[in-house]
């Protein structure tokens, strides 16, 4: 004789498998591991940061895995959907059972359960049966929701219960739960997280994304009209920066705002965040001396640090200073202080590009049969700009509600229970014997405790 089992059917062997506990426990280790190495590894947006704390092939392998940008990476995503799949089905397959127990009609007194009951309280009454049940439903009314009396061939019975709907407590943490994964995926399919630097004075409606450097469109303009920094009293460290910014939206008049660290900006589902700031150039004019070295002749011809050429003298050409810098460099590590890149383009010939220092007559160059020597600055100031963090995550309020959900969900399974009580009332002698006993699907110490002082409360009323 063959006792195996047949194999289920295929679909029923699919459904098993995303409904097993195990597949859960292995999703969510996975999850938490990918999350683990999105902590550890600088994410998008941060290519200065990772580029060189890697090897060239390392480098290339953690971007072919997205191991750079982990939580837009198509296979976290399809991690969130396997789990939030596990949940659904977990969840339906036990569903029609709970959900008959909470919508199912009230049983009533049931001998069966009520001889299973271990712990019960007997207690004598000094008043007729009839009378002792009148007690019993005056006691037990104010306490449960559903009370239900009635009279068998040995006297009276009473059913009572209350928090039936709190076997759904475990669904709404996988509701909670889904509507986390829910938001996590919009987040990772339609958000995204930038940056955006701008000088005072200039204008920007997109953002750079991710590693490549993405170009995303922003529903509106900013502009930065002024950027302050604050240092503490007496000591160099910056205790604030803020940007004061223009908002552009179209149809609308333009209006102004200041962005500081800890008080970002949040306009249509996008959120500026004021993360850095540094200098982008200097601004204000070079004296350059020159001194023809076959008339002796001298010529001090005052460059602005720009990208516009200036004419150098004796129509030798044009200069240009687009740079300045305020510490230089050489080769051995020397502090050459401050210097200037300068690009010489003669009449005739190739240009040239050359660092001078600023203040330092002794590094005179020839260049075309000038000494030409930088003898000084005039009201150079740097020119900062802002840096911006800009992010957009449409599923936050989702994850919010999700996060809300799952206390509920929580107080609800851990601190609330369905909750049955079972009397038994009969005749003896001149009073009635009243037996109780109830069952709890949770805290079952703790509503032996409750039914202990119904008990004691009926004892009060002979």
């Amino acid at each position: 004789m063959n006792n195996k089992q047949p194999p289920p059917p295929p679909l029923t062997a699919v459904l098993d498998f995303f409904a097993s506990v195990k597949l859960s426990i292995f999703l969510l280790l996975t999850v938490a591991a990918a999350s683990v190495i999105g902590t550890l590894i600088p994410q998008e947006g941060m290519a200065e940061i990772h580029h060189p704390m890697y090897s060239p092939f390392l480098d290339a392998v953690f971007i072919k895995l997205g191991f750079f940008n982990v939580y837009k990476a198509w296979w976290f995503q399809l991690l969130l959907g396997l789990l939030a799949l596990n949940l659904v089905v977990c969840t339906l397959k036990r569903l029609p059972i709970t959900w008959k127990l909470v919508t199912g009609v009230t049983p009533g007194f049931s001998r069966g359960k009520f001889k299973s009951i271990k712990e019960k309280h007997e207690i004598k009454l000094n008043m007729p049966a009839q009378k002792a049940r009148d007690a019993v439903l005056d006691v037990v009314s104010s306490r449960f929701k559903t009370v239900k009396a009635a009279e068998d061939e040995d006297g009276y019975t009473v059913y009572a219960e209350k928090g039936r709907w709190t076997r759904m407590g475990f669904y709404v943490i996988h509701l909670s739960f889904l509507l986390i994964l829910a938001g996590a995926l919009l987040g990772s399919l339609f958000g995204y997280s930038g940056s955006l630097n701008l000088e005072e004075g200039q204008t920007s409606q997109t953002v750079e994304v991710g590693v490549d450097r993405q170009r995303r469109d922003l529903p509106f303009a900013v502009k930065c009209e002024r950027f302050e920094v604050k240092y503490y009293e007496g000591r160099d460290s910056v205790s604030e920066f803020t940007s004061d910014v223009t908002i552009t939206e179209p149809g609308k008049a333009p209006w102004r705002t200041f962005i500081r660290v800890n008080h970002p900006l949040r306009l249509h589902g996008v959120s500026l965040y004021q993360a850095s700031y540094g200098v982008s150039h200097y601004s204000g004019l070079v004296n350059v001396s020159f001194k023809n070295l076959e008339t002796g002749e001298k010529h001090i011809v005052p460059v602005p640090i720009s990208a516009q050429p200036t004419a150098l003298p004796w129509d030798k050409g044009m200069i240009m200073i687009p740079s300045f810098t305020a510490s230089l460099r050489s080769r051995d590590g020397h502090n050459m202080g401050p210097a200037v890149r300068m690009h010489i383009f003669p009449q005739e010939g190739k240009p040239e590009v050359m660092f001078m220092p600023v203040g330092r007559p002794e590094f005179a160059r020839d260049v075309m049969g000038l000494e030409m020597a930088v003898l000084e600055g005039e009201e150079i100031v740097p020119v900062y700009y802002t840096g911006l963090k800009v992010t957009k995550d449409p599923g936050v309020w989702v994850v919010y509600s999700g996060f809300i959900l799952i206390l509920l969900g929580c107080m609800v399974t851990f601190f609330m229970a369905h909750q049955q009580l079972y009397i038994k009332i009969v005749p003896s002698g001149s009073g009635a014997s009243v037996e109780l006993g109830g069952a709890a699907n949770k805290n079952s110490q703790g509503f032996e405790e409750r039914v202990r002082r119904i008990a004691g409360r009926l004892e009060k009323k002979e």
